[in-house]
């Protein structure tokens, strides 16, 4: 095994375990809308990575023909088998709850006071969720119209409206994929979940963050940590309200630096770069080109 194969074997990892262990200073670099772009593409990018240096790492050590590479070998492909399954699974479950969002579409009422996009669903479960698709709409339930005042009723109604127009499910759910297939990148999960209600929170904000703030502190308290439907891929972990409500009563973020883009995105080309380097090397174990040695992997 060459030195430069090591090199593009180990290198996504050990840039992977770094950027994981300074996750937060690093995404508090982007604003809360860039943040969520950053670390579904990141993450996603690590995932396919480190895959293919597993991959490459069980072709070349299969080849030796020892005992040693062979359980090696053995031990990698059984990683990867599991990472993917996992990662499937969890999109049979995700499309699973997406069916299951449907029922809102034909048992709830339509509000007139918010617009066709909003439903109101007679339940005493305070709560409030957006439920994403083709159509999508905002579901608040009888007992949070009730408990809110109309202004942080509209905020909250504003901040779901958000995580639609975002696409905030798809952002939570390449990182939740990704961190199937790798589990050094669940550190990423909350991470995406806060930086998704960030940012439909400064959406709500845009005309009054103390409002904002003040409906993300009754909501926090009223809804509690129940949100099933939220489990749809846009809901925060629990204990975020407070950091939330500390980032509301704080200026409005500034504009993104170009320069923090260019890096991150820089980052994700060269992981694509070398999962495509490494996917090539195991292609050369398993299956040489006409006149290629079978010990050609890199350079």
């Amino acid at each position: 095994m060459t030195v430069m194969l090591a090199v593009a074997l180990s290198a996504s990892w050990i840039v992977a375990v770094v950027v994981t262990a300074r996750l937060e200073p690093i995404a508090a670099l982007f604003t809360p809308r860039w943040q969520v772009r950053a670390l579904a593409a990141t993450s996603i990018a690590f995932a396919l990575s480190t895959s293919a240096s597993a991959l490459a790492a069980a072709v070349a050590a299969a080849v030796t023909r020892s005992l040693p590479g062979g359980v090696l070998a053995a031990a990698l492909a059984t990683w990867l088998l599991i990472g993917w399954s996992r990662a499937g699974l969890h999109g049979w479950r995700i499309a699973g709850r997406i069916r299951a969002a449907r029922i809102y579409r034909c048992s709830a009422m339509p509000s007139t006071e918010f617009g066709d996009d909003v439903l109101v669903v007679d339940d005493a479960t305070v709560d409030a969720f957006a439920v994403p698709g083709r159509r999508g709409v905002v579901v608040i339930t009888t007992a949070l119209a009730a408990a809110l005042p109309p202004s942080e009723l509209a905020a909250v109604v504003s901040h779901e409206r958000a995580h639609i127009r975002g696409r905030h499910h798809l952002y939570t759910q390449l990182v939740e994929l990704a961190a199937c297939v790798n589990p050094l990148l669940r550190p990423w999960c909350p991470a995406v979940r806060f930086a998704v209600e960030r940012d439909a929170d400064e959406s709500a904000a845009r005309h009054d963050r103390q409002t904002a703030a003040l409906a993300v502190a009754r909501a926090a308290v009223l809804c509690g940590p129940a949100r099933s439907m939220a489990a749809l891929g846009i809901v925060g972990v629990q204990g975020d309200a407070v950091r939330r409500i500390r980032a509301l009563q704080a200026p409005q973020p500034g504009r993104q630096r170009a320069s923090t883009l260019l890096a991150a995105g820089c980052l994700v080309l060269a992981l694509i770069a070398n999962c495509c380097e490494l996917a090539d090397v195991a292609q050369d174990r398993l299956v040489p080109e006409p006149g290629e040695p079978m010990s050609a992997l890199i350079g």
